[in-house]
């Protein structure tokens, strides 16, 4: 059982399912302010983001565990940063996401929240770039609460088609 039975198998099926999810979201967000958790998971459905390879990924991975202290790894936010900055020199295009979110969330008392905005933006949009369309909800996010860019739902839209 599981999700799986709720997504459609086919690519379009899939993508149609994703942006109605999307769409949902952003309806949710115009009504109640705030972003629900349907969103923010629609892109673990996404297509897979080009990893850069084994080195890249396993990279990437391990960042992700020293930022949330998972796996019996401790808490190391300098540690994450450091392995999501190699494994993006490596072709990880997730890992601009990692580094983004570690601004936007853990940095919140060391940096200008505007500096820490705009780098954010830019590591979302570093991401794309790479080819990863999970960083379209998160920029789709940016822009419908105005982190970082000035706040722009019609941009916000554009980017979840």
């Amino acid at each position: 059982m599981g999700i799986s039975l709720l997504i459609p198998s086919s690519e379009e099926g899939r993508v149609r399912y994703i942006l109605n999810t999307i769409i949902c979201g952003v309806a949710f967000f115009l009504l109640f302010g705030t972003v629900c958790h349907a969103v923010r998971q629609a892109s673990v459905m996404a297509p897979t983001c080009p990893t850069g390879g084994t080195e890249a990924e396993h990279l990437y991975q391990e960042a992700r565990k020293y930022r949330a202290g998972h796996g019996g790894y401790p808490v190391d936010k300098a540690r994450a940063e450091k392995l999501f900055e190699e494994a993006t020199r490596l072709g990880n295009a997730k890992a601009p996401i990692g580094i983004g979110q570690m601004y936007m969330y853990d940095y919140y008392k060391r940096y200008p929240e505007d500096k820490r905005e705009e780098f954010m933006i830019t590591m979302y949009e570093l991401s794309i770039k790479m080819g990863c369309p999970d960083a379209y909800p998160v920029l789709a996010e940016c822009y419908a609460k105005g982190w970082g860019v000035k706040t722009d739902m019609k941009k916000a839209i554009e980017l979840l088609k």
